[in-house]
């Protein structure tokens, strides 16, 4: 691989992540509870920006992998703490890993969220 190919993949447009906007059973039940942790500066809940990257649960526990739009997010305490909020609320342990890579990106808002950020500014 020349330098160029392996630049050129540090840049790549491929995107590896696949958010979570929806679930059945007690994950869905915890993903409609998410929906409810409003991020202050997008004014858009976790869910519909794409922040969720998996949940699952089990044995009383909710693990949930999650992003934040930024890495330096200066909300960041607020929503996870809001998270583990609602998750508790349910009966649940929450379990939770912050990833920052790969980064999110405007394209992981759902179709949804769109509707609603273009609503919002009309």
């Amino acid at each position: 691989m020349t330098l160029r190919d392996r630049i050129s993949a540090l840049f790549s447009t491929a995107d590896p992540v696949t958010p979570l906007y929806e679930a059945e059973g007690p994950a869905g039940e915890l993903l409609r509870a998410l929906g409810h942790v409003i991020d202050p500066e997008v004014e858009l809940d976790v869910v519909s920006l794409g922040l969720i990257r998996d949940l699952s649960v089990q044995d009383g526990v909710a693990a949930l992998r999650m992003t934040l739009t930024t890495p330096g997010c200066p909300v960041a305490d607020q929503l996870i703490g809001e998270v583990a909020a609602q998750i508790e609320a349910l009966g649940y342990e929450p379990h939770l890993s912050i990833e920052l890579d790969p980064r999110w990106r405007p394209e992981h808002i759902s179709e949804e969220g769109l509707r609603q950020l273009a609503s919002s500014k009309g």
